[in-house]
């Protein structure tokens, strides 16, 4: 797997300035080629909420981070368990750790799990109760809550029949 040295620091700290990481682009590119359709819908409908419902400002929350959620999610879980019928169902399991990150301030990084992808993210209390509030809004609607994503929404209405 191959690995790069980027010169960028652990935000917050002292020798940020000074810092390097590890980056791990062609692993995770290898991971996510693993992923099944079920796996990357799930990864969509992440940044869906992100981008649409949730709206991050300044990087709290990220389409890296929803991939983390994913590979977590497929790690821990048997591949047989992902298809079309499920869709709904892993999608409540990837909000419901969306929420559990925002209320731990914890999302460890799949690559190398004792980075916290969440610490010092620059999340304020008062943004961090209203994503959990609507993290919790959007897992208690249940399936219902998918027409809260506009490009959804709207690709249901304009579909030219009726939908049984």
């Amino acid at each position: 797997m191959g690995t790069f040295v980027t010169p960028f620091g652990f935000k917050g700290s002292e020798y940020e300035h000074y810092e390097s990481r590890i980056d791990f682009n062609t692993g995770e590119n290898k991971l996510v080629q693993y992923l099944n359709d079920t796996h990357m819908k799930l990864y969509v409908l992440l940044k869906m909420v992100n981008e649409d419902v949730l709206k991050p400002r300044n990087k709290e929350l990220t389409s890296f981070k929803m991939k983390n959620i994913v590979l977590w999610i497929a790690e821990n879980n048997p591949e047989t368990l992902f298809n079309e019928q499920s869709l709904l169902h892993w999608l409540h399991k990837g909000l419901c750790a969306v929420r559990e990150a925002l209320e731990t301030l914890k999302l460890p990084y799949n690559m190398i799990p004792k980075r916290n992808l969440i610490e010092n993210c620059g999340l304020e209390n008062e943004q961090k109760r209203v994503w959990i509030s609507t993290l919790t809004d959007l897992i208690n609607e249940g399936p219902i809550m998918i027409l809260r994503l506009p490009k959804i929404r709207h690709a249901l209405i304009a579909h030219p029949e009726p939908l049984r």
